[in-house]
């Protein structure tokens, strides 16, 4: 029997959380429809019982360092939303902090959200509390001349730590 208009996987994904039984990414991507989205049902169902505190740097796929183009679909995140709102978020992610690093380094953008000028004509945004802000984070595979600067600078060994200083001398570029 069908429940309401979901499709045969997107029914057997809504069964399986209804269970309780553990939902594996193939159930996931087969419940997607031929639009490419799930229901809203079955999105708050499964996000509901995902284990809390995953580890999000285990999941992050880092692009190339020669990657170009767009971004988008890439392992990333992207917050917007009043000042106060985007720290909120961003105070619960700190552990991505630990993918600027020897090997891999963050690729972050944080900036205003302003009126844009689209075919002539000025498109505002309406619902934007007058703070808005939009921050984009993905992290980036470090490439060869990167391992030069580390090297010349004489900082070796960093590659799976937080990358805290900068060349000697320094102040520490967080503590």
């Amino acid at each position: 029997m069908r429940f309401g208009c979901y499709n045969e996987a997107q029914e057997a994904f809504r069964s399986a959380l209804t269970a309780g039984k553990e939902i594996g990414q193939d159930m996931v991507q087969a419940a997607f429809t031929n639009g490419g989205s799930l229901p809203k049902e079955l999105i708050m169902m499964h996000w509901s019982q995902l284990a809390p505190d995953q580890d999000i740097i285990a999941h992050m796929d880092p692009l190339p360092a020669n990657a170009d183009g767009s971004t988008y679909g890439t392992d990333s995140i992207r917050i917007g939303g009043s000042a106060e709102f985007v720290d909120a978020v961003l105070s619960r992610l700190k552990d991505l902090i630990h993918l600027e690093n020897g090997r891999t380094r963050l690729a972050v953008s944080r900036s205003k959200v302003k009126p844009k000028d689209i075919g002539g004509k000025v498109k505002g945004f309406a619902n934007a509390s007058h703070s808005a802000e939009c921050v984009y984070i993905h992290a980036r595979e470090r490439g060869p001349g990167a391992h030069a600067a580390y090297a010349f600078c004489g900082i070796v060994g960093l590659e799976d730590r937080p990358k805290l200083e900068t060349c000697a001398h320094t102040a520490p570029l967080f503590e």
